[in-house]
């Protein structure tokens, strides 16, 4: 007696299981890539900690010193009215109490207002400046 067994081998992954993989993956990195994109505002620690700690800084093209951040740079001497969207500003350099460099930064004007950037990070610290 012959017994026929049909044996069947069977799918380790069907085709639609990774078709739901691939298309939740893509979500994911969409909704990571939409979440940095209007997340403009959020400080990176390096700006904040920098700001914290700063005394005075110093604008590194006409080597001025100003006592306080802020307000030295509404004060700067170009009009921000002037400026254009992804203009540049100017570097500034900032210290601490010791006369230690913390960071450089470049100051520029974006459709948020007149912002910091190092490397990727972007900080809005002012809107107010149009």
């Amino acid at each position: 007696m012959e017994r026929n067994y049909k044996i069947e081998e069977p799918e380790l992954i069907k085709k639609e299981t990774v078709k739901k993989v691939i298309f939740y993956i893509y979500i994911f990195f969409s909704c990571i890539s939409i979440y940095k994109r209007y997340t403009y505002d959020v400080p990176s620690r390096n700006v904040v900690n920098t700001i914290g700690r700063t005394e005075y800084i110093v604008n590194r093209e006409t080597n001025e010193r100003y006592d306080k951040p802020f307000s030295s740079l509404s004060c700067y001497k170009t009009s921000y009215k002037d400026l254009e969207i992804g203009d540049k500003i100017g570097d500034f350099e900032f210290f601490d109490k010791d006369g230690k460099s913390l960071k450089v930064y470049k100051i520029y004007k974006s459709k948020y207002g007149v912002g910091i950037k190092k490397a990727r990070s972007f900080t809005v610290f002012n809107t107010e400046l149009k």
